[in-house]
């Protein structure tokens, strides 16, 4: 009985264990962010930089607008594109 429940307690933790590895995400660079913020907003990088815990990339479009680009680190999601005047 005693090893029947060693093994379901060893399965148990390395199901567990496996799961956890599978969410993990690496966290992404101010290089992936740039990537990022060119393929939304097509144009050349002005600055960019780590602000607040988020990457800000300055793009300069085609039309001459800079936009603000915010993302997150963790997730890559844009936060908020914010033209600049």
């Amino acid at each position: 009985m005693f090893k029947k429940i060693a093994a379901i307690a060893m399965i148990t933790a390395l199901l567990g264990t496996g799961a956890a590895f599978a969410e993990e995400k690496k966290a992404l660079t101010l290089d992936d962010a740039v990537g990022i913020a060119q393929k939304a907003y097509p144009g050349e990088v002005v600055k960019k930089e780590k602000e607040r815990g988020l990457f800000e990339v300055y793009v300069k479009t085609a039309d001459g607008k800079t936009v603000k680009v915010k993302i997150d680190p963790a997730s890559g999601d844009i936060v908020s594109p914010k033209p600049k005047k």
